[in-house]
């Protein structure tokens, strides 16, 4: 009820669901497909995935960067694969340091809001109106487990690689072939 009337709408409250797949030591693989089931959620008439995947890798030139996926879908069924370059781009060499995955299923009843959806809440008003339901997020690993796991030394590596090119000229290199440290590179500078 407000001063101009009385508004309603109606909604069923979707039941609580389980995500029976993929489990928490799932571990997504640069080959492998990832396939998320969740059972029904009774009064549900949709559902809303989120999906987020991190991990470091090593591209086909050689460079290391870290790879971020985020994505969020409306589906009508309980079953959802996604192939397996979605997560890892044809420039993906190798994993280098294992990442994470997080999926969030919320089920859902009343209109979804699109360009042209009709609202739900008739009379004196207007408008969507509806319920949701989130048992709670999965985790799974992505690339390697967490016991396999070493600790990462990856930006600190990026870091050096970086300064030791800018300030170590191609043709200035020490015996080993390799681009001076920057302590080299500065006590050159101070003793030439």
């Amino acid at each position: 009820k407000h001063r101009g009337g009385t508004a309603q709408g109606a909604v069923f409250m979707p039941d609580d669901f389980s995500i029976l797949q993929p489990d928490t030591s799932y571990v997504l693989k640069k080959d492998s497909v990832l396939q998320i089931i969740w059972s029904n959620a009774n009064g549900a008439t949709w559902y809303w995935l989120d999906i987020s995947i991190d991990y470091w890798y090593e591209d086909t030139l050689g460079e290391e960067d870290e790879y971020e996926f985020w994505m969020d879908t409306i589906i009508y069924d309980t079953v959802l694969t996604y192939d397996k370059n979605r997560f890892f781009p044809p420039y993906v060499d190798s994993i280098t340091e294992g990442g994470d995955g997080v999926i969030n299923i919320w089920a859902c009843n009343g209109p979804i809001i699109l360009p042209g959806s009709e609202g739900n809440i008739f009379d004196d008003g207007y408008g969507f109106f509806r319920a949701i339901n989130q048992p709670g997020e999965r985790n799974f690993y992505v690339g390697l487990p967490v016991k396999s796991r070493k600790p990462s030394a990856s930006p600190n590596k990026k870091l050096n690689r970086l300064r030791n090119d800018r300030l170590a000229p191609i043709s200035n290199r020490n015996r080993q072939g390799k681009a001076p440290t920057l302590c080299e590179n500065i006590t050159r500078k101070l003793h030439p």
